[in-house]
């Protein structure tokens, strides 16, 4: 008898919607948590210029290129001049005539192959070494994209080309 008893009070109105509110809330719950990684599994370079003033960084694992590429990349954008011209040096990265960076009115996007020892180092042809990094001087933007293969690389080139010459309609 008591266990019809407990039999009707689970299956009962209030604990049905109890239990339907609680899967939602942890469903919910799930989706929002924030997905870091640890310090340690972070590239190098966003280890070196995680926390400096005037710049931030992130690390995005597993970032989605197209349908089938995901890679890791690391992220920094300087928020005034003087960090932006800093990391421009640190890195090697060239200054545009300004007549040239008054020529570019939109987000143009430029990628070079660099080492992944010394992203300051830029490197030719196929190394199983290259990394690639995409600058954008409009937004003052370096992203370093961790590829591992040709496959990759490729896709990633398509992809940076394709938003520089994306026409706004």
């Amino acid at each position: 008898m008591n266990t019809q008893r407990l039999i009707y009070r689970l299956t009962s109105w209030p604990v049905t919607l109890a239990i339907c509110l609680l899967i939602v809330l942890g469903s919910v719950a799930i989706r929002l948590w924030p997905r870091t990684v640890p310090f340690e599994q972070c590239s190098k370079l966003y280890q070196k210029y995680a926390g400096h003033p005037g710049l931030q960084s992130a690390f995005i694992k597993d970032y989605q290129i197209d349908d089938t590429v995901l890679v890791d990349v690391t992220l920094i954008v300087a928020t005034d001049s003087i960090s932006w011209d800093s990391l421009r040096i640190d890195l090697a990265i060239p200054q545009l005539d300004p007549e040239v960076q008054k020529q570019i009115s939109d987000d143009v996007i430029f990628t070079r192959q660099v080492n992944k020892h010394d992203n300051s180092q830029t490197i030719e042809g196929d190394s199983p070494d290259a990394e690639l990094m995409a600058i954008s001087y409009s937004k003052k933007t370096i992203c370093v994209l961790h590829v591992k293969n040709e496959t990759e690389r490729h896709a990633i080139y398509y992809h940076n080309f394709d938003k520089s010459t994306q026409q706004k309609k």
